[in-house]
């Protein structure tokens, strides 16, 4: 295990084996994401059960999200966990148009379910959860 401060250079070496310091982070999203390689979908192939907890911010669209990524299990947020301050933050107006973040919680290809709003309350809270599910599912 290891912990790096800035997620862009963590995210190639878990998703895809490859670490960032043998690719450019842009060029990398582009080879390895795009196509698929997954290190879930390997770990699936090697009999292994896989789950992903906290923050995935490698795509919020239907196809995207880790669970259509070859991991069995998914509990976090889609993207940036800054986006806790948008709901009560004296800049942000609300409309039907923008949506407020959300936890969210997956299945192998199953669609998303968007649980309570990621707000500023939740995010003291969110660290817990994701290392509860994290302890549960292992």
């Amino acid at each position: 295990m290891h912990a790096v401060v800035v997620c862009s250079y963590d995210r190639p070496l878990r998703c895809s084996h490859t670490a960032a310091a043998q690719c450019s982070t842009a060029r990398h999203l582009v080879r390895h994401y795009q196509v698929g390689n997954y290190a879930g979908r390997d770990a699936v192939r090697g009999g292994y059960k896989t789950g992903i907890f906290g923050k995935w911010h490698l795509g919020h669209t239907a196809g995207r999200y880790p669970t259509n990524q070859g991991f069995d299990e998914w509990y976090g947020i889609a993207n940036l966990s800054d986006q806790a301050f948008w709901a009560d933050s004296d800049n942000f107006q609300a409309d039907e148009s923008v949506q407020l973040p959300r936890i969210m919680t997956a299945l192998r290809d199953q669609k998303p379910q968007q649980k309570e709003v990621f707000d500023r309350a939740k995010r003291s809270t969110i660290d817990r959860e994701i290392t509860d599910h994290a302890i549960v599912f292992i």
